[in-house]
This record gives C-alpha cells, sequence and structure tokens, in this order.
C-alpha cells in the first residue's frame, strides 16, 4: 500500500506543481503588462496610445482569466490528501481502467510518472463524470465502449 500512496504523491506533486508554476508565470506576466501601461505616456498620436492601452488591458484580462483558474484548481488540488485510499472514485483516487489509469483532480492531461501514463482528469470531464462514484469491478459505457474499472486507490 506504501507504494501506492507514493504513486498518488507523485502524481498529485506533479499537479500542484505545474499550477503553481502556471501561477508564477502568469503573475509575472501580469506585472509586466501593467508595467508597460505605467510606464507608457500619452503621444500626440492619440488613436495609436488609446489602441496600445486597449491591447494591453485585453492581454491583462485574458492574464487575469488564466491565473483565476489556476488558483481555482490549486485550491482544487490543495483539498486532496493523496495518502487517503478510497474505494469510490472521488477527487484524489487513481483509477486504474481498462482503457488507461486515470487520477481524478484537475484537467491536466497525460503525465508519465514511474514509467506509466496517468491520465490527470477532473470529475467536471465526461469520463469522469461516468466514473464518479464507481468502485473496483464495475463497469461503465463511454461513447459506446465499455470500460472495466480494474482498481481504485
Amino acid at each position: 500500500m506504501k507504494d501506492i500512496i507514493d504513486l498518488k504523491n507523485k502524481i498529485w506533486l506533479e499537479c500542484f506543481n505545474d499550477v503553481e508554476e502556471k501561477i508564477d508565470i502568469t503573475q509575472k506576466e501580469i506585472n509586466d503588462i501593467q508595467n508597460i501601461a505605467n510606464n507608457e505616456t500619452k503621444s500626440s498620436a492619440g488613436d495609436k496610445y488609446e489602441t496600445s492601452r486597449e491591447m494591453l488591458q485585453q492581454e491583462k484580462d485574458k492574464l487575469e482569466q488564466q491565473l483565476s483558474l489556476a488558483i481555482f484548481q490549486k485550491n482544487i488540488l490543495s483539498q486532496i490528501d493523496p495518502k487517503i485510499i478510497q474505494e469510490n472514485i472521488t477527487n484524489g483516487s487513481l483509477a486504474i481502467t481498462s482503457i488507461g489509469n486515470f487520477y481524478f483532480s484537475i484537467s491536466k492531461g497525460k503525465i508519465k510518472v514511474e514509467q506509466k501514463i496517468y491520465y490527470c482528469i477532473s470529475l467536471e470531464a465526461p469520463i469522469g463524470q461516468k466514473l464518479y462514484g464507481q468502485s473496483k469491478n464495475d463497469e461503465i459505457i463511454f461513447q459506446g465502449k465499455k470500460i472495466k474499472i480494474i482498481e481504485v486507490f
């Protein structure tokens, strides 16, 4: 069981570090845009100045949305204790299925840990919704395919 807990911790840490890196990079980009906007002076070409400021604002707004999502994901991960082994699929579960290995947390996609592929998905993802609450030996149909749950940790 210690090996499974170590594995879950490695997967969780991969997700958490990725989100923290996104937060740091996005925050730096927002600060850079703010500095550019603060240092920009209104020139005699007023339209050019206004267009430039609007483009900077749009970029800042987009980055703030990305930052908000990353902070939300960090909060989700912060509520997961990788040491807890579940019998039913829920947030923080690791499920071995007939179509692949899934870690239920945030939508990060495919990662490789200990030479195996794991799909980090949210419970809000379509397959996450179908697998939620299922346990070992359960079967579901997803997009016309039968999926068997081999193990849940």
